[in-house]
């Protein structure tokens, strides 16, 4: 009986699954020669393991899809209840400031049965107008980036260039 193409999936992802466990299991990226035998694609089956492939791909990239959509939703939720505390802060603060006592230095506080809040006034410098200061209070900052782009026309071209060389052991795989 012919499995179809959702089983054929299936068997490719539960593969995968063995070796993810495998991995991580192991603290490795080494894949066991059992499991790769089971991934090789030999001529007579490479239609056939090629289409298996191509769908397991494309489910993967759609759990990452999601995977990236529950992170933004969750950084969304983080940054929203950082928020809210600052917020919360700020009125805490503003209320200590206002009716606290003053201690030894200056700040006001509120001792409750289960805490102590204490508002300090922070310093920080604000920069009106950067034209303005004077130069002995700016620093330069050089950043120094390799353009691999023109190197890499260089090293095609036929030419070398000192401490670089063409790397052709990655296959780029695309899937229309």
């Amino acid at each position: 009986m012919k499995k179809s193409l959702f089983e054929i999936n299936e068997s490719i992802l539960e593969i995968f699954d063995t070796i993810e466990a495998y991995c991580t299991e192991h603290e490795t990226d080494v894949i066991p020669e059992d499991l790769v035998a089971q991934l090789q694609i030999s001529e007579s089956e490479m239609s056939d393991k090629l289409e298996k492939y191509f769908f397991a791909i494309k489910e993967m990239k759609g759990q990452i899809d999601t995977i990236k959509q529950h992170v933004a939703s969750m950084n969304a939720k983080r940054k929203a209840i950082e928020n809210r505390i600052e917020t919360l802060k700020g009125f805490v603060g503003h209320s200590v400031n206002m009716f606290g006592t003053e201690n030894k230095s200056g700040n006001k506080f509120f001792k409750g049965d289960l805490f102590k809040v204490t508002a300090t006034r922070s310093t920080a410098v604000q920069i009106v107008d950067e034209a303005l200061i004077p130069d002995q209070y700016k620093r330069e900052v050089v950043t120094v980036r390799v353009d691999k782009t023109a190197i890499k026309k260089v090293l095609q071209s036929g030419d070398s260039v000192d401490g670089a060389e063409i790397d052709s052991s990655k296959l780029n795989v695309t899937f229309r």
